[in-house]
């Protein structure tokens, strides 16, 4: 039906309960105005607050309202103004002071040019702008006029939903591990000869975690260990090539009581190995030429790990 205005009694003469009152309530006898007046005061007051701050008008005719005001989320959302990296937040129920757990929704003023961000709540200081991890966004996470629902870490304020840089990393996560490699060296007649690490090169894509691949020798991680997939061709330019190709082990690292398996071709090949290795295993990679003088050999060494 009709509005209206609280707090009830806003200009009456009140006062706040004493000690004994807030711990017995009431004493026996007739109700003290003032007292009454304070208390319907204070409490009227608060609802008639949240009911505003929520956008809404108080109606005595609709008990849900205060439910309303809060349904709204008028009060935990707000439109930053600033600059790209320096967010000036004023939400129409200003923040009194920063506390671990407020939550707010927020649209970004501008999409961000630096990974340091901060944020001015209700005039309160800078709060640096963290991902969910508590790691800073990547250049362009944020979006200029996209909602981030936020939340006060206590130092910290904490982008709630994933950014562009979280799918990033976890397409890398998802990502096979292991990687290829073009290579290319002048091998010396007759010569088992090692290919170092500059003989790589070309399309060298790879996310071997916490294996190596470093002068020419692939080394397995804890975390990688398992079973792989090692797969190591060349090509001659000569079709009257005889060549080898070896994919060789080496048990924790040590470079002697080296395996090899061998594929010799005329003039191209393929050396093959699956292999179980644990952390330290090593493999490295030979190739021989008997055309009779030193030729340029050219292949692809491709490394895939199968599973645990």
């Amino acid at each position: 039906m009709a509005a209206i205005n609280l707090p009830f009694a806003a200009s009456a003469t009140k006062r706040a309960p004493n000690a004994d009152e807030l711990a017995n309530g009431f004493p026996c006898g007739d109700a003290d105005k003032q007292l009454f007046d304070w208390l319907e005061w204070w409490l009227t007051g608060q609802i008639a607050t949240a009911i505003t701050e929520g956008g809404l008008t108080v109606d005595s005719a609709l008990l849900p309202r205060l439910a309303q005001a809060i349904q709204s989320g008028k009060s935990t959302y707000a439109v930053a103004t600033g600059t790209a990296n320096a967010w000036v937040v004023a939400p129409s129920l200003a923040v009194p002071a920063y506390a671990a757990g407020r939550v707010l929704n927020v649209i970004a003023p501008a999409t961000n040019t630096s990974t340091t961000v901060n944020a001015d709540i209700s005039g309160l200081g800078n709060r640096r702008v963290k991902k969910s991890d508590g790691s800073d966004p990547a250049v362009g996470d944020l979006v200029a006029g996209r909602v981030y629902a936020t939340i006060d870490d206590g130092t910290n304020i904490r982008i709630l939903t994933p950014l562009p840089s979280d799918a990033v990393a976890a397409v890398a996560a998802a990502a096979p591990v292991g990687g290829n490699w073009i290579w290319s060296q002048n091998l010396a007649n007759n010569v088992i000869t090692t290919l170092t690490g500059s003989a790589y090169g070309g399309e060298g894509a790879a996310n071997l975690e916490d294996s190596t691949f470093s002068g020419g020798i692939l080394t397995f991680g804890a975390q990688t260990a398992g079973l792989w997939l090692i797969s190591f061709s060349g090509v001659s330019v000569s079709a009257t090539t005889d060549l080898f190709l070896s994919n060789i082990f080496n048990n924790s690292g040590s470079l002697g009581a080296a395996t090899a398996q061998t594929s010799q071709s005329a003039p191209s090949g393929t050396a093959i190995t699956v292999k179980r290795f644990v952390a330290g295993d090593n493999m490295r990679f030979t190739a021989r030429q008997i055309v009779g003088a030193s030729q340029v050999i050219s292949g692809r060494l491709n490394a895939v790990r199968l599973g645990a």
